[in-house]
């Protein structure tokens, strides 16, 4: 039953099972990482805001922050592996879900390098004045939205390879049990 990927993603042996993530459609890996991210981006919400709560704090500002994700990271996946998931077939798991979570939080960091560029032009400061921009933003989006991202993106892409492929072997097996 081992599958040695080639280029093509296509198994070497002609009596030899595919991989069910690779034998995936693209929108098949899109809805499954949606499902996945999502399930992850609320566990983490729910982990925060108990954090939060058992050290004594309330709660507001860090759902406010951890719900954002609750959104545009499960669409954002959706996307990603749309267009990446493919491609991405020919690495190991463990380096489809790395890359998967590095390009997902180039995403917010690289919108934060445009807003950091344009910043200047659409704010003026006067000669006197110190000017907050360049850097700083790049860094508060790598750190604040860049980093939880790539947990997240790479968590959730994780998921859903390792479910995929656990309930989709064991159809099969379920299947002749039940025959016996």
């Amino acid at each position: 039953m081992t599958v040695e990927p080639t280029g093509s993603g296509e198994p070497t042996g002609s009596g030899e099972q595919r991989d069910p993530w690779d034998a995936l459609s693209r929108w098949g890996m899109a809805w499954r990482s949606t499902l996945a991210l999502w399930i992850v981006v609320l566990v983490a919400t729910l982990m925060l805001v108990l954090l939060t709560l058992l050290n004594g704090n309330r709660p507001e500002a860090t759902l406010m922050f951890a719900s954002s994700y609750v959104v545009w990271l499960p669409v954002l996946g959706a996307i990603l592996a749309a267009v990446v998931g493919p491609w991405l077939r020919r690495f190991l798991p463990f380096s489809q879900a790395l890359l998967f979570g590095a390009l997902a939080a180039a995403i917010p960091v690289l919108l934060f390098a445009v807003l950091s560029l344009a910043e200047p032009l659409l704010d003026s400061c006067t000669p006197g004045e110190t000017c907050e921009g360049g850097t700083g933003l790049i860094l508060f989006g790598l750190w604040v939205f860049g980093l939880p991202t790539m947990l997240l993106a790479t968590t959730g892409y994780a998921l859903a390879m390792g479910a995929t492929r656990r309930f989709s072997r064991s159809a099969p097996r379920s299947a002749t049990r039940a025959e016996r």
